[in-house]
């Protein structure tokens, strides 16, 4: 009764802030900025064992962001409620959006953070930044809605900002430090409304045994272009040189793995728009799982909103238990249609999948 009490009061009191105008919230000189985004979606699929998988799921977020006058900056998200509807049970977590009751997915319809962290200036356009944060890289390519306790320091130099990275990414027993895991990063970010792009270098590492990806490097370079009729991606993704062998996992990333996607939008009329896209992974490539390959039956499934409709998941784990995984592609086009609110897609493709070493040629 004590927590479905504070939880109302939370959520009470949430939903007032969220009335008040945005420049009201002004108290002793801290602007509070308050936003959020909601929705229910139904789904039905057929799975490929011939049954049926259909119902709803919902998702209420509110975010809270406080400025000084320094601007120190601490901005914050609270899932007030998302998941599958299951019935009066309560077994899925906003993660997952399906049912699953392992302690990376449990959680239920608890309110709960989705990310908490502070961003302080420093001299000379430097800002450092700590705590849970959100990670997206190469337009969902490489990460996508990933959520990481994270060390973040950058500096803008006019269109160029580079930036440096440390993540906590697995913490083990706490008195044994060779059991965690840590991620150590570089990137330099190009910012221009026209012309985008990134670099990316990553490496993993742990004095254990207890993750597969000890000493693999990642490389990682994107390019955008956002013209006025016409939009267009390339993006690659390298991992590598990985060195332990994991007694969970078997040994990821040992060598040399691909992957890598050309994609071209362009608006025929103020009405439609036509777009083709190819994407290739040679050895096990990583693609995020939340990258938008046009239908949402493939990939389009990021990590903290999780779809519901996801059938075909492109994108591999290097060598899993030394068994090479196969390569896979997905050419594909889709016209779209804008009608006021209204957005309609129509999608067809051809797609190549590797599922535990079988490969599945399908059309979509």
């Amino acid at each position: 009764m004590t927590s479905i009490l504070k939880h109302t009061c939370l959520l009470l009191g949430l939903l007032l802030l969220a009335l008040l105008p945005v420049n009201a919230a002004n108290l002793h000189g801290v602007d509070m900025k308050v936003g959020g985004d909601a929705y229910v979606r139904g789904f039905s699929k057929d799975t490929n064992n011939q049954t049926k998988d259909q119902g709803f799921a919902n998702l209420v977020r509110v975010k809270m962001d406080f400025i000084t006058q320094d601007k120190i900056k601490v901005s914050t998200r609270t899932i007030l409620s998302g998941d599958r509807w299951d019935g009066d049970g309560v077994e899925n977590a906003v993660k997952g959006n399906s049912t699953g009751t392992t302690a990376g997915d449990a959680g239920g319809n608890s309110v709960r953070l989705d990310y908490g962290f502070i961003e302080v200036p420093l001299p000379g356009q430097v800002y450092a930044r700590a705590g849970r944060q959100e990670a997206n890289f190469s337009d969902c390519f490489n990460t996508c809605d990933s959520r990481r306790d994270r060390l973040l320091l950058m500096k803008f130099m006019g269109n160029y900002v580079p930036a440096l990275v440390y993540d906590k990414r697995l913490e083990g027993s706490d008195t044994d430090g060779g059991d965690d895991s840590d991620m150590y990063a570089a990137a330099l970010f190009h910012i221009h409304p026209v012309h985008e792009w990134a670099l990316l270098y990553a490496t993993w590492h742990n004095e254990g045994n207890d993750n597969f990806l000890n000493n693999v490097h990642n490389f990682s370079p994107y390019y955008k272009y956002n013209g006025e009729s016409f939009k267009a991606l390339a993006v690659y993704n390298w991992l590598g040189q990985g060195s332990e062998t994991s007694s969970t996992f078997g040994q990821l990333y040992p060598g040399h793995h691909h992957s890598f996607a050309l994609k071209g939008e362009y608006r025929l009329t103020s009405m439609f728009e036509v777009g083709a896209q190819f994407i290739k992974t040679i050895n096990g490539g990583l693609i995020a799982k939340g990258y938008d390959a046009y239908s949402f039956a493939v990939n389009n499934d990021p990590d903290n909103n999780r779809s519901n409709t996801r059938l075909i998941n492109l994108g591999g784990l290097g060598t899993f238990n030394n068994d090479d995984e196969v390569d896979e592609h997905f050419m594909v086009t889709r016209l779209r249609a804008f009608m006021g609110p209204v957005t309609l897609s129509a999608v067809v493709g051809q797609a190549r999948e590797n599922i535990g070493g079988r490969q599945d040629d399908m059309m979509v």
